[in-house]
């Protein structure tokens, strides 16, 4: 029987033709949903009146077949495409959809927009950062459901945080699930449900985020937030400091302040942390504080504050003070035996690790 031989070559980029696409009226059309194509943007130009400021793009149309939210995602290996999503019937007459129109409580990876069935939106792909094959994807994002914990939790003490949640998909199957706490990996699942516990979760304002991809490659996530209070964040859970000379450290992260609290320094803050103390000796002390934080964009401001009295409503105020730049300190005159409670607050009710000492002075 007779043989054929084909040579396959690859062709230089430069000798691509412009894709078949890249003008408005040559859009290719799409239709339905859970879909891909794949195209490429190599020696695409912009027309005269094109909206955006890529400087190449390549044009589909696609006519919604039902109500919903979409994501378009676009994608590449080795460059950075994105994608616009118009109405209209030409370049004369385009309009824009909400780009900035999230998927309910929810993000996803690509552009959502509510979509209207029967409704013809014109999709714009290109990119700044090079050109090169794309991979477009238009379809419903998974759906997510975060089970436990709830957004906003708080947890009297350090404990272990159960993240359970379930997904879905209606034009697709679900490819995987995972989830992190501050930002490191801490369980997946390669089916809709998704169990796990985060261990020993200390004090502090913690962000839980849960991911669920489809066979798209698209994502749907949610972000949540849990706070553990640390141990001595009420006066009735002050801790004891021992000794004319003593040092402890913790956080603030996490604390609240209490009804019938007073203003420390006569400022509100709102993350304060208590302690307990009985002069060994009379003499003049000094109470010093140093502080952290992870958080790159928080200002600390400690508010000090040293206090006789056995409960919030009997208190009597000794010394306060404002310190600045992470640090402050205050000085007072102690008598022996006297038990004194001191209180560490924020002036911006931030929170954040800190290290405080007693000694004299």
């Amino acid at each position: 029987s007779p043989r054929r031989f084909y040579r396959a070559v690859e062709r230089p980029l430069a000798q691509l033709p412009p894709p078949p696409n890249n003008n408005f009226a040559n859009r290719i059309p799409l239709s339905g949903l859970g879909i891909t194509v794949r195209g490429y943007t190599v020696n695409a130009s912009k027309e005269s009146g094109e909206p955006g400021n890529w400087p190449a793009t390549i044009w589909y149309s696609w006519t919604a077949p039902a109500n919903g939210y979409v994501v378009a995602r676009a994608a590449a290996n080795d460059w950075y495409p994105d994608v616009n999503i118009y109405t209209g019937s030409s370049l004369s007459n385009l309009a824009k959809v909400n780009s900035a129109t999230p998927y309910p409580n929810q993000g996803c990876n690509g552009l959502s927009f509510y979509a209207t069935a029967g409704t013809t939106y014109q999709i714009q792909a290109g990119g700044w950062w090079g050109a090169g094959g794309i991979e477009l994807a238009i379809t419903f994002p998974p759906d997510l459901i975060v089970t436990s914990p709830f957004d906003g939790m708080v947890y009297l003490t350090a404990t272990n945080v159960t993240i359970s949640a379930l997904t879905a998909d209606v034009d697709g199957t679900i490819s995987g699930m995972e989830c992190y706490g501050d930002g490191d990996w801490l369980g997946s699942s390669a089916s809709d449900t998704l169990s796990t516990v985060w261990p020993n979760v200390g004090p502090g304002r913690h962000q839980i985020e849960v991911y669920a991809t489809d066979n798209l490659g698209v994502s749907t996530w949610e972000r949540l937030s849990v706070t553990v209070r640390p141990p001595n964040d009420s006066f009735a859970k002050r801790l004891p400091i021992v000794g004319a000379s003593a040092t402890v450290s913790g956080t603030d992260s996490g604390a609240s302040k209490e009804p019938g609290e007073p203003n420390h320094a006569g400022y509100s803050g709102g993350s304060s942390v208590w302690w307990t103390w009985t002069a060994p000796t009379n003499g003049m002390f000094r109470v010093t504080v140093t502080m952290s934080t992870d958080n790159y964009w928080w200002v600390y401001s400690p508010l000090l504050a040293v206090y006789t009295g056995t409960g919030l409503s009997t208190l009597s105020a000794v010394t306060s003070a404002i310190g600045t730049s992470f640090a402050g300190q205050v000085n007072f005159s102690a008598l022996s035996g006297q038990t004194y409670q001191i209180a560490l607050d924020d002036y911006y009710g931030n929170g954040g690790s800190y290290t405080l000492s007693i000694a004299p002075y």
